[in-house]
């Protein structure tokens, strides 16, 4: 301040009188008391200062009372007083200062040049007070001091520019202290307005540069418009380009521009911030000694901005430098340093993600160490302590993963647990894609299905919450990819694997390119993808799986053992490709990669196990091929014996499909040696094994993967282990199809037990059990047919016993009824999802756990025992017909026997060409019969029906009794056919010599997609009355006419009034649904087709849609009688699952018709009509159609004369009923 004498009017200088006793000017005093003051405000010393505040404001009340310096001299003292303040941070020192400058502008005038300084300051003080007390007043105070110290001074001078800069402070901080846009941007305005100002230092730019830094930054807070930050970084940059005095300033201008880019890289991912943020963050930290105090701080910045660039490139050496400095400030920091908990946080994940690079150990102990140090530094309620009891879940979980300790995945339950209960309500998303983690790694231990939906149900929860940022959702949307994947494997849900893909889609695209987790991602879509192709067996969803594994190994930077898990599941998806096209190089690559991947794989991993079989099984290829080196097949059962070894102290279901791989190495020594090749007690060390394994096996794993295992002790002549696993084996079967699943996807999970039940049937009969066959026959044959039948069963005895359990039980199949026969696409919303097969399944269980525990009613829906079948024979026979690798079969079951008959000529092999003859399809290659290509069915031919009559029919009727002359006038005896396997699509009934002897002959031929199914149709209500249906469509869109239906109807229908006929445009599938529930007797002449795969896909064509198996299965019909399906192939089932009886004419039974006619292959229009006709004739008017059976034969037999050198024209009728 510099300092003005005034001059008298008479242009002398003026004085004040001095006290008495000073010789002295009282200016010369007062200007050595402002000296003293400016001197010891920038002195340290408090004592100093405020003595020269107390002299200088004594001098001044002896100063006359129109001194002209008044006003000068108290802002003087004011300055003192608020430096006074800064030293003391004593309020009264505060508001002295504010009162010494207030009454500093009361002594000058409006137009004193110097008023726009005092006013200036008298706003800082006003400020400062504020951030003391909190007194809004004192901001209006400062707003209006600025306001004025605007209007004085001189525009583009010092002060104006110290107004605008005040006025942006002061709406800052009233921003800060009760909020509102108003205040945030006009504190953003004045900032702007004082840097355009000029001239302006460039120290005070600088600091104006850092408080708009920090408004930007607020107010990106609130809008999230990214110019904000933007705007933020620049100003940084800005002030950072000026020469700064203070060192303090530039580094915490350095510290802000960092973690603006570590925002921006947060937000939007750019590898740009990532690098800019590091820049920085050395920039400071190479600016900061040893000992500074904020050198911890500044230590965890710059750790934080490598992690942030390790995550999205996933180079090493980010990594490293993050942990390295992230180590260094957990050593500065005291134990109590409210940030030492979050450090040692972060350490932990850090040191978890460097194991997933290295794979060493020493990261993951760390992480746990570090985890447990953090935990332990936060109470109860610390607000971090959620996150950290994740982190340390992570690191327990991923370390069970790596060496199965049990104790760890116990602690990852429980901290997982834990999280979760203390997050807050709104931010639980983290804690519950962590627990979901957590879930899908113990299912993968322990096969438990529950884990799997509350796995899914926590993840679902989590994507709820808006607070996840990318890279989060892309973990909780991977983890729900892999668990409905897991349960699709378990299950079989096509919704299930839909979502899985879908969600493994929506993991990846959450990332950017070059993300480190990226590579994860595409590797489990890419299984989902392979998974498709094992059920679709479409040759894009390989390539699919094939082109994502290549991608995720193609990522960089990956660890050692992410290398060997990438290239071990290419190899598979490679293999598989291999087995549908046996391309060479697939195979080859595939080799290649298992070998990579295994000398990648570290000796203790709990991987390797899977590693090495996985070689095992292309070496085991290339041997089958024969293009390899001789020593391929010895390696294969090395790698896997060794496998098997290896993974022999865990219980993880996966530990049966290596049992089963070793069993089908094992048979393929055997057999190359003749009989050696396999240790002597190794049949019996893998059967027990397999017993073990089977105990935490999906029901999937233990129907299918105990196959080879039986066969190898078949082989090897062990039949009574054999027969123990085939029992094992087929008893999974029914918890395959899980209650309350669609059709569709219950009939796919089954698709993989073909010849499983020949098989087992044939193990028991060779040991002389015959009704141990038969009841495993029964028990493992049309489940899904079994299931329903079951669930329409007779409840009164239960009612009476139990009517609250009847009706818990009426509604629980009611709700497995409409979830069965829903289609796919009803199924794929998150409500159906959250919805596990296992709910339904569990409450069905314990249902029948507790009915059963009733009196008089143990047997509730038990599978039938032998004695029960026997009931199926009345009036006759019913012929069980068996083929397996050990040869034919047919057991007689009659009400008071059950009697074996070996069929000696009868062979799978043989079977299995003339299904698929009979039924016009050829097996694409490589794609185990669930591909075919269709050839055109003709029909039966003779040398199929003399095949059949040698080999089977004459050996039955020979048992029988029946090959000799009928007896004029005596009816022929009846006999149910009830094959297995393919014999199942084949025409027993017609079976004979051209010209000579034939089944027609000896008996009246019928056929029971189950014995269970035969005993249901007898214990139908025979129908009282007949009301008719007829169905006919001459003319279907899109297809050829059928000119012989309209005939056919109108004979059917002739005298018959009541009668419904729906024909062409009138029969739609409304129509027909709606009519058939009031029809005891229903006649189809219409278009049908099948599907040689999927025979739920079996459908009648109507006008305007088709009617499948499962919409005439789902209807409940009261007073069916006969449904009549004049169409072609009706009664034919599936090549691949022919022992589930699948097709319209089971459909009509199901729906409660006892007695159905139906064709096994398609038939000739003319033909077709003449059958019906003759038919119908032959029962009469008769509301009963008890005499069906007898109808049909002769009917066949009368078309037989007619057509003796044509049995695709006369054999394809078949009647199923009592």
């Amino acid at each position: 301040m510099r300092w003005r004498r005034s001059r008298g009017t008479d242009g002398t200088t003026g004085s004040p009188p001095v006290p008495d006793g000073d010789t002295r000017d009282i200016r010369d005093v007062l200007a050595e008391s402002v000296t003293a003051v400016n001197r010891a405000s920038a002195s340290d010393d408090p004592a100093a200062l405020r003595s020269a505040v107390d002299a200088l404001l004594s001098t001044l009340q002896r100063a006359p009372a129109d001194y002209p310096y008044r006003g000068l001299c108290l802002g003087a003292a004011g300055d003192g007083l608020r430096f006074l303040f800064r030293m003391t941070g004593r309020r009264g020192d505060l508001d002295a200062a504010v009162e010494c400058e207030e009454r500093a502008l009361a002594a000058i005038p409006r137009d004193d040049p110097q008023r726009p300084l005092l006013l200036n300051k008298l706003a800082e003080c006003c400020r400062a007070r504020f951030a003391e007390a909190g007194d809004l007043a004192d901001l209006d105070a400062a707003v209006t001091w600025s306001r004025e110290g605007l209007e004085l001074a001189e525009p583009g001078g010092k002060q104006h520019t110290e107004a605008l800069f005040g006025l942006g402070l002061t709406f800052h901080r009233r921003y800060h202290a009760v909020g509102g846009a108003d205040a945030r941007d006009a504190a953003i305005e004045w900032y702007e307005r004082a840097l355009t100002a000029e001239p302006t230092p460039a120290w005070d730019r600088a600091t104006v540069l850092g408080h708009l830094e920090i408004a930007y930054r607020d107010r990106f807070a609130e809008s999230g418009d990214r110019e904000d930050l933007d705007r933020a970084a620049d100003s940084c940059e800005r002030a950072l380009a000026l020469p700064i005095a203070e060192p303090d300033h530039r580094r915490n201008l350095l510290i802000d521009l960092t973690a603006v880019h570590q925002q921006l890289f947060d937000l939007y991912g750019a590898p740009e911030d990532a690098d800019a943020s590091i820049r920085n963050a050395e920039r400071v930290l190479a600016a900061t000694e040893t000992g500074d105090p904020s050198r911890p701080l500044i230590l965890r910045l710059t750790a934080e901005s490598y992690q942030r660039r390790f995550s999205t490139r996933g180079d090493a050496a980010d990594l490293d430098a993050c942990i390295a400095h992230g180590e260094e400030a957990a050593t500065l920091l005291g134990p109590r340093d409210p940030d030492k908990a979050r450090l040692l946080a972060n350490l932990c994940v850090d040191h978890t993600e460097r194991h997933r690079l290295t794979g060493d150990r020493a990261d993951l102990d760390t992480a746990v160490e570090r985890g447990r140090a953090a935990l332990a530094a936060t109470g109860p309620g610390h607000p971090d302590r959620p996150q950290i009891l994740g982190q340390l879940a992570a690191a327990h979980g991923l370390r069970f993963a790596r060496w199965g300790e049990p104790g760890d995945l116990d602690a990852d339950i429980d901290l997982s647990e834990q999280a979760l209960a203390l997050a807050p309500a709104d931010h639980r998303g983290i804690a519950l894609t962590n627990l979901a983690s957590t879930l899908a790694r113990r299912y993968r231990l322990t096969g438990e299905p529950r884990d799997l939906n509350r796995c899914i149900e926590a993840g679902e929860e989590a994507l709820a919450d808006p607070g996840l940022n990318p890279e989060q959702r892309s973990v909780c949307f991977g983890t729900l990819s892999v668990a409905h994947r897991y349960r699709y494997e378990h299950f079989g849900a096509q919704a299930d694997l839909d979502h899985a893909i879908d969600l493994g889609h929506r993991a990846v695209r959450s990332l950017g390119d070059d993300h480190v987790e990226r590579a994860s991602r595409l590797d489990s879509l890419a299984s989902a993808y392979a998974a498709q192709f094992a059920r679709s067996r479409e040759r894009d969803d390989l390539d699919t799986a094939v082109e994502l594994g290549e991608q995720a190994l193609a990522c960089s930077p990956l660890g050692p053992a992410q290398q060997a898990l990438f290239r071990s599941n290419l190899a598979g998806h490679l293999l598989e490709r291999f087995g549908a096209d046996h391309d060479p190089a697939d195979l080859e690559a595939s080799i290649g990669y298992s070998r990579k991947a295994l000398d990648g794989t570290a000796s203790d991993d709990p991987d390797r196990p899977r590693t090495a079989a996985a070689l095992a099984g292309a070496l085991f290829h290339r041997h089958q091929r024969g293009t390899g080196p001789a020593t391929d097949l010895d390696e294969a059962v090395s790698l896997i014996e060794w496998s098997v070894a290896a993974s022999g102290g865990t219980h993880a279901p996966a530990r049966l499909d290596l049992l089963n791989n070793l069993a089908v190495a094992y048979r393929e020594r055997h057999e190359r040696a003749g009989g050696a090749g396999i240790p002597a007690d190794a049949v019996s060390r893998l059967v027990e094994a397999a017993s073990r394994a089977a105990a935490t096996a999906t029901p999937v794993s233990r129907a299918t993967g105990q196959l080879n295992i039986a066969l190898l002790a078949l082989s090897t002549g062990r039949l009574p282990e054999a027969a123990r696993v085939f029992r094992s084996a087929v008893e999974a079967l029914p918890e395959c199809a899980v209650q309350g699943m669609a059709w569709s996807d219950q009939e796919e999970v089954l698709v993989g037990s073909q010849g499983l039940i020949g098989e087992a049937t044939a193990a028991h009969l060779a040991l002389g059990d015959v009704s141990g066959a038969v009841e495993l026959a029964e028990l493992g044959r049309g489940i899904l047919l079994s299931q329903r039948l079951d669930a329409r069963g007779d409840i009164a005895e239960l009612t009476a016993a139990a009517p609250e359990l009847a009706a818990e039980f009426e509604q629980l199949r009611a709700e497995a009824d409409r979830r069965s026969y829903n289609r796919v696409h009803d199924l794929t919303g998150t409500a159906a999802l959250r919805r596990s097969p296992l709910d339904t399944a569990d409450r069905w269980n314990d249902l029948l756990r507790r009915i059963r525990e009733l009196p008089g009613l143990a047997g509730f829906l038990a599978p039938p025992r032998a004695a029960d079948l026997r009931r199926a024979a009345a009036d006759g026979c019913v012929v069980l017909v068996n083929v397996s690798s050990l040869g034919g079969d047919a057991v007689l079951i009659r009400p008071d026997s059950l009697d074996r008959v070996p069929l000696p000529g009868l062979t799978a092999e043989d079977a299995q060409a003339h299904a698929h003859a009979l039924a016009g399809l050829e097996p694409v290659p490589g794609h185990e019969g669930r591909k075919m290509t269709y050839l055109g069915s003709g029909g039966a031919t003779p040398e199929l029906l003399e095949w059949l009559w040698e080999t089977t029919v004459e050996p039955v009727l020979a048992a029988l009794g029946r090959l000799g002359p009928s007896v004029p006038g005596e009816p022929l005896p009846r006999v149910w056919w009830v094959p297995t396997g393919p014999l199942a699509l084949l025409p027993l009934h017609a079976a004979g010599r051209r010209g000579g002897p034939s089944a027609l002959d000896h008996v009246v031929s019928s056929y029971a997609p189950t014995v269970r199914a035969l005993l249901h149709a007898r214990q139908r209500p025979v129908a009282e009355t007949r009301t008719q249906l007829a169905v006919t469509m001459r003319h279907t869109p899109g297809m050829p006419d059928l000119t012989g239906t309209a005939a056919e109807a109108a004979r059917l229908l002739a005298g018959r009034p009541d009668a419904v006929a729906l024909s062409d445009a009138d029969a739609t599938a409304a129509a027909v649904l709606d009519a058939l529930p009031r029809a005891s007797w229903a006649h189809f002449a219409c278009h049908a087709s099948g599907h040689p795969v999927k025979p739920s896909r079996n459908t009648l064509h109507l006008h305007d849609t088709r009617l499948p198996v499962p919409e005439i299965s789902r209807l409940r019909l009261r007073s069916g009688e006969l449904a009549y399906l004049s169409a072609c192939s009706t009664g034919q089932g599936s090549v691949y699952q022919a022992d589930e009886a699948i097709h319209l004419a089971s459909a009509f039974q199901l729906a409660g018709y006892r007695h159905v006619v139906a064709t096994l292959w398609p038939v000739n229009d003319t033909v077709a009509a003449m059958a019906a006709r003759r038919f119908y004739r032959l029962l009469g008017d008769s509301p009963t159609a008890d005499g069906a059976a007898n109808a049909l034969h002769e009917v066949t037999r009368r078309l037989r004369d007619r057509f003796p050198d044509a049995p695709d024209l006369w054999a394809p009728f078949v009647h199923s009923g009592p």
